[in-house]
């Protein structure tokens, strides 16, 4: 996958399983603070699915932490269904 930042990774592609559990365009991915790995996970009504978990190059070994303290992100609260 490559996000609209230019990050590249992997994401859930299950092609045999259920539409709903495959990453789409839209979809969104977060470092969850608690979380060894990002989130992928999609805008559903006021809250937001969980897809799954993800490998994104650049964002696995604390770098969202410095990209937080950096004011290149920001911190959000999200509401899980």
């Amino acid at each position: 996958m490559l996000t609209k930042k230019g990050y590249m990774g992997w994401a859930p592609d299950n092609v045999y399983g259920e539409p709903e559990n495959q990453t789409r365009i839209g979809d969104l991915i977060a470092v969850i603070f608690g979380c060894s790995t990002p989130i992928v996970f999609r805008p559903n009504g006021g809250t937001f699915q969980v897809v799954g978990e993800a490998y994104v190059q650049g964002l696995m070994d604390g770098e969202a932490l410095d990209l937080l303290a950096e004011g290149e992100v920001k911190q959000t609260r999200f509401t899980f269904s």
